[in-house]
């Protein structure tokens, strides 16, 4: 229930709030390195930092402060230093992309290691804490790092403003991919910089739908690097991706699975290094088929789904606990996003965390970390505990809500428009104003998601956000709704 003196949530409050993202766990698990991001609405910008979070619980404690979107962070496999992307200005050099960066936990100053025109993203740490690999957009007919940086800035000195393209497809969702270039996996020696293009003078490419770490894994002995990637001659977003991996010393290429009526994601290889789990989906049976939990037999060269007779979509990367027996993952159920933990001996699923909505998680050394918001709070940062309780790990946005006003948010179930016996009610969430009063008639507003394949749930949004819509402009109530979606 609202407090009587208590305020309503406003866009200024949206555009305040710290928004938290995932932690990533130390190896030892004592710790966990989270990215938080924050916007200035009188500098119309947005930035982000690096913090430090104990298991135990306790104050978060900044480590970065100094970059521009400060993002990405992975622990080396030692634990003595933090990997990260950011824009920076360091030694009277400005970064005009992205770079990787690196870090000791107990502070100083962060040191680059990159310099390429192309810009780092998607990185991950090999096993000898010496290299990382990452993801860099490049033209794929140019080779060598000068090449490249040529034709960057002659893109950026180029007067037009409009772009001519032959290609199937040139934008996704709500950008422009970048013109010509194509997603390359790299990896860099971190003590000298150099950087080596994996996929140079190759066909090879990583999806073009905002690839990120999760398409590729790297295996326990620092040798191989297994990746999705499309197949077929002319790439296009919505192909099916095969999996294969790449000898790093020879760059030698053998596809693992490469099935037209599937499409493969996640790769992620056990501690042993003896399978590899993916999600799958049968796109040959339906183009919207839900991603399956998959194993890959890496001496058998077979794979099969273990996750056939669980009517859930698996919605995330995947994480192996430490015995290699189970799988950790988010999934949906009834309007919220779960993480779950799948047994692989039994098949049986268990939920380990309960969402509203779990937006991230990690695994190491027996613990659990995630970060999971809701329609009643944005992003939060929790620690799974022996008991299976979640303990909180951080006080983000404590202090400038605690005098706000939120609306009861409430999951119904109503009969639709084609319901039978067989087929299940359709959900529906109704969030009520603060202080709703049963007595009192309100106007409805009914907030429609960008369906199909998607559901409005129990989460804190930033474009849509549901307590804002309930909430009316002034302390009165007087402009107050009730939401459905």
């Amino acid at each position: 229930m609202a407090k009587k003196d208590a305020r309503r949530l406003t866009i200024d409050d949206l555009w305040k709030i710290e928004r938290v993202g995932a932690p990533v766990l130390s190896p030892d698990g004592a710790q966990a390195v989270c990215a938080v991001s924050r916007y200035d609405m009188e500098k119309n910008k947005g930035y982000g930092s690096l913090v430090l979070l104990s298991t135990f619980g306790g104050a978060p404690r900044e480590l970065t402060s100094c970059g521009e979107k400060d993002s990405e962070p992975q622990w080396s496999p030692s634990g003595t230093h933090i990997a990260f992307v950011a824009k920076r200005e360091q030694e009277g050099k400005k970064d005009e992309a992205p770079q990787l960066y690196v870090i000791a936990p107990d502070g100083g100053e962060a040191r680059r290691v990159t310099t390429l025109a192309t810009g780092v993203s998607g990185i991950r740490w090999l096993p000898d804490g010496k290299r990382v690999a990452f993801i860099s957009w490049v033209w794929p007919q140019l080779k060598g790092e000068k090449a490249q940086a040529k034709q960057v800035k002659a893109d950026k000195d180029r007067k037009e403003s409009a772009y001519v393209t032959e290609a199937h497809e040139w934008r996704y969702w709500d950008h422009n991919l970048p013109m010509g270039r194509v997603p390359h996996l790299f990896v860099a020696d971190v003590a000298s910089g150099k950087c080596v293009d994996l996929f140079e003078g190759t066909d090879l490419s990583l999806p073009w739908a905002e690839p990120d770490a999760n398409c590729y894994a790297v295996h326990p002995d620092g040798k191989r690097i297994a990746f999705v990637h499309d197949p077929e001659p002319v790439k296009r977003i919505l192909n099916g991706m095969a999996l294969s991996e790449i000898e790093l010393k020879s760059r030698k290429v053998r596809t693992l699975i490469a099935d037209r009526a599937w499409d493969f994601g996640t790769p992620h290889y056990s501690h042993g290094g003896d399978r590899l789990a993916l999600v799958a989906r049968h796109i040959g049976k339906h183009h919207n088929a839900p991603s399956q939990l998959a194993l890959f037999d890496m001496a058998a060269l077979k794979w099969r789904v273990v996750s056939a007779r669980w009517d859930r979509e698996v919605a995330s990367a995947l994480r192996w606990s430490d015995d290699d027996a189970a799988l950790y993952f988010t999934a949906e159920e009834d309007a919220r996003c779960h993480l779950w933990r799948f047994d692989l001996a039994n098949g049986s699923p268990a939920i380990v965390a309960r969402g509203g909505w779990v937006q991230g998680f990690d695994v190491a050394n027996g613990k659990v970390a995630y970060s999971a918001d809701s329609m009643m709070h944005p992003s939060r940062a929790f620690c799974c505990l022996p008991d299976g309780t979640a303990q909180r790990i951080e006080n983000f946005n404590d202090k400038l809500l605690a005098g706000v006003a939120l609306g009861r948010a409430e999951s119904v179930r109503y009969k639709g428009a084609q319901a039978t016996a067989e087929r299940a009610d359709t959900q529906m969430w109704v969030v009520y104003p603060p202080g709703f009063d049963p007595k009192k008639k309100y106007p409805l507003l009914h907030s429609i998601h960008g369906g199909p394949h998607t559901a409005s749930g129990d989460t804190w949004h930033y474009r849509w956000n549901n307590q804002v819509f309930a909430s009316g402009n002034d302390a009165h109530g007087r402009n107050d709704h009730v939401v459905v979606c």
